[in-house]
């Protein structure tokens, strides 16, 4: 069974690439401005909305890279699809809004094998090789990229993989009953016993020298030093 799981890596693109990673995320919101502008002009007009096929031929020539170009269309379209369907249904759903910088923060590329490559760096179109600190193994095939600015400026690259669900380990073995006790932590219906591991006892002395350094500290002072009861007794 295949089924989705997105792994986060925080990336660290130089002071060039970052400026050219913000200039796309500019374009990025014109052209959904554009899109989204043209749609309620047709609507307006006809009484219809852009096909799919039409927004993806207005998404050309942007700026973008293209398939990033082409993602921002299709975003678009199924907004608008998941609108005539509720309508249809009888429920409400708004209609897509105007984007400002402030509300475009990501940028996709949902084809592993053309727009970036990850290796030691990760590799996307047009940035270049960018720094990746990956934190851990991916497991999977690596389906699409987004690269993400947080509002603290950091970016991160989120990487949807496809994963083939593991079964759960079958055990094989026989049952068994198992009775918890006092003196003895538990005892097995094989007549095997596990003893108490008594973890307080191990500590106990531990815990009365802790206790003792305590009780002899100011309450509320700024270092909680430790006072004679005479000095203690004066301040009172």
């Amino acid at each position: 069974m295949k089924y989705y799981k997105n792994y986060k890596f925080r990336i660290y693109p130089s002071k060039v690439q970052d400026k050219e990673m913000r200039r796309h995320l500019w374009i990025s919101k014109e052209l959904w401005n554009k899109l989204l502008e043209a749609t309620v002009k047709r609507y307006g007009k006809d009484k219809k909305f852009p096909s799919k096929s039409e927004l993806q031929i207005m998404a050309k020539n942007s700026g973008l890279y293209a398939q990033t170009a082409c993602v921002l269309s299709h975003r678009i379209c199924r907004a608008l699809r998941a609108k005539v369907k509720a309508r249809k249904e009888g429920r409400k759903y708004g209609f897509p809004r105007f984007k400002s910088i402030d509300r475009m923060k990501s940028l996709n590329y949902p084809n592993s094998t053309q727009g970036f490559w990850l290796n030691k760096k990760l590799k996307v179109t047009p940035f270049g090789e960018i720094t990746i600190k990956k934190h851990r193994e991916i497991d999977g095939k690596i389906k699409t990229l987004t690269l993400k600015i947080e509002p603290t400026g950091k970016w991160y690259s989120i990487f949807a993989v496809e994963e083939t669900k593991k079964q759960p380990r079958i055990n094989t073995g026989g049952k068994i009953g198992i009775d918890l006790g006092l003196k003895t932590f538990a005892t097995l219906s094989n007549g095997e016993k596990i003893t108490n591991p008594r973890h307080f006892r191990k500590v106990e002395a531990q815990l009365a020298i802790a206790q003792r350094k305590q009780a002899g500290k100011i309450k509320g002072s700024a270092n909680s030093i430790t006072k004679p009861k005479d000095i203690v007794e004066k301040e009172g």
